[in-house]
């Protein structure tokens, strides 16, 4: 999507990710998508001020017949940074929800500083979900429990983001880069029986019950590759 906002007759042009094959020189240098590629909608805006009321109008391209998989407006995962747990720590608000999220081994509070130390498990890699706007979204670990498994961990999603598809979009993105990385054939994870939103999620998902690794409160599950 391609917006064009028009303003006392100043242009400025923004553009989300459009790929450079759907994209051409003007005449002053500047890439430009392709008018083959667009149809415009004019839209009208009202903004109101203090002092007084603004109208802006906005000129909105849509790109058409271009696969949404080539334009880059979707969150993706990456290797969590330094700067990043601090962010994450503050979705941990009492030892209840630290002990569920990472298990009893994690001290609560701890300081966010300590935080990449304290989840640190041998051969683990600590990724983070990162959406449009490049503000930390979610979190997860994964690390080869033997040969053959690889487990799915710590896995949260920023309380404000909860209830859009983040949890959706974290998981999909963490199994596939544990698949890929470790060439596993299974992948495990567990989860508290009375969060009904995470089993949902994980039965569609494809993983499946394993009762004779769970307990009273929580489940065991399995994804075969």
């Amino acid at each position: 999507m391609i917006f064009k906002w028009v303003n006392q007759g100043v242009y400025q042009d923004i553009y989300h990710g459009l790929p450079d094959e759907y994209q051409t020189l003007d005449k002053r240098n500047i890439y430009k998508p392709r008018a083959d590629y667009l149809y415009p909608v004019a839209l009208r805006l009202r903004l109101n001020c203090k002092i007084n009321t603004v109208y802006l109008t906005v000129a909105v391209f849509f790109t058409k017949d271009i696969p949404l998989s080539s334009i880059n407006m979707s969150p993706i995962l990456r290797t969590a940074l330094p700067d990043d747990y601090a962010v994450i720590a503050t979705w941990i608000n009492n030892a209840q929800a630290c002990a569920r999220w990472a298990g009893p081994q994690l001290p609560y509070p701890f300081a966010s500083a300590d935080l990449p130390a304290l989840l640190a498990k041998p051969q683990a890699q600590d990724l983070v979900l990162v959406d449009v706007n490049k503000d930390v979204a979610g979190f997860a670990q994964f690390w080869q429990r033997d040969e053959r498994r690889t487990h799915l961990g710590r896995i949260i999603v920023a309380p404000a983001a909860r209830g859009l598809g983040y949890g959706r979009l974290l998981c999909e993105q963490l199994m596939r880069h544990a698949i890929a990385e470790t060439d596993s054939s299974v992948l495990s994870l567990r989860v508290y029986r009375d969060n009904e939103g995470a089993l949902h999620l994980y039965r569609q998902l494809g993983f499946v019950a394993v009762e004779t690794d769970s307990n009273e409160e929580v489940l065991a599950m399995e994804y075969k590759v």
